[in-house]
């Protein structure tokens, strides 16, 4: 029995989904090749947990429904859900006041704000969409997302996108002063996204590897964009994908190629399966 827990528990890797195992948001299916790595590391004692900025109920059915991903890490952190319950095991809500807040120093700079909430994920009714809002579980289009349902009970995430990268790099600026209670990131070049300070992909993988016994300097984090970097807050390993941005690239232990190229396969089969 002490043999099978040791081999269980082999190491995390915590893998993000966007840019980095789905290549677009229609098919949202992991590729052969990484499927089948991911179900030999799982063979080996490995721990798998989908590490996104999504939303539980945005995670798609591939990524729900696989029993050996293990774990699901949300909202870049601000909640973890083992395979299976319904209930979060970790949860970092940010009250509805400090959600307001990032409104009333933005303002009307950002486009539009998302949030995601117990309720489900927010979305301003301008938005546009790249499908069928009711073919989202969870995703409910409001007139005010900081207003809508579940919002008083607690925000996991606020996100404001931009119409330019210079837009955003400008509220970066605005917001910089007002930032101490909040972890803010941005998600690719026309979006910031805030949750509570301290709450991100990093910290909330190393309390996944406390729960599961697994030593973090064993462990591996592979994502491609600014909400991947607090890997590196850790003593994981931190590979990126070579379509991230520069500074991501910047501070990546490893680079691997992008996802249209089985990237996080390809790392796997060199570094943890030869």
């Amino acid at each position: 029995m002490a043999a099978e827990t040791d081999t269980r528990r082999a190491g995390l890797l915590a893998f993000d989904l966007d840019g980095t195992v789905f290549g677009d948001h229609v098919t949202e299916e992991l590729s052969p090749r990484v499927r089948s790595a991911f179900e030999e590391l799982h063979r080996r004692g490995w721990v798998l947990c989908a590490a996104s900025g999504r939303a539980r109920q945005e995670l798609g059915s591939g990524i729900l429904e696989t029993p050996w991903i293990e774990w699901q890490l949300c909202c870049n952190g601000a909640a973890l859900f083992r395979h299976g319950d319904d209930r979060p095991a970790i949860a970092h809500l940010m009250t509805h006041k400090q959600a307001l807040v990032v409104r009333e120093v933005l303002g009307t700079r950002p486009l539009r704000y998302w949030t995601h909430t117990n309720e489900g994920m927010l979305i301003d009714r301008e938005a546009d969409l790249w499908e069928d809002p009711g073919a989202i579980g969870g995703l409910m289009v409001v007139d005010d997302p900081l207003n809508g349902p579940g919002v008083e009970e607690g925000v996991y995430k606020v996100m404001a996108h931009f119409a330019t990268e210079q837009d955003r790099l400008d509220a970066e600026r605005v917001f910089a002063p007002h930032a101490d209670p909040y972890e803010v990131i941005n998600q690719g070049p026309l979006a910031l996204e805030f949750t509570l300070k301290g709450v991100s992909k990093g910290s909330t993988a190393l309390d996944l590897c406390l729960r599961e016994g697994i030593d973090p300097a064993a462990s591996v984090g592979i994502g491609d964009s600014g909400n991947d970097m607090s890997f590196t807050e850790t003593p994981m390993t931190f590979v990126a994908m070579e379509s991230a941005e520069q500074k991501v690239l910047d501070v990546a232990d490893y680079v691997c190629p992008d996802v249209e190229h089985d990237g996080v396969a390809v790392w796997i089969e060199e570094h943890l399966l030869g």
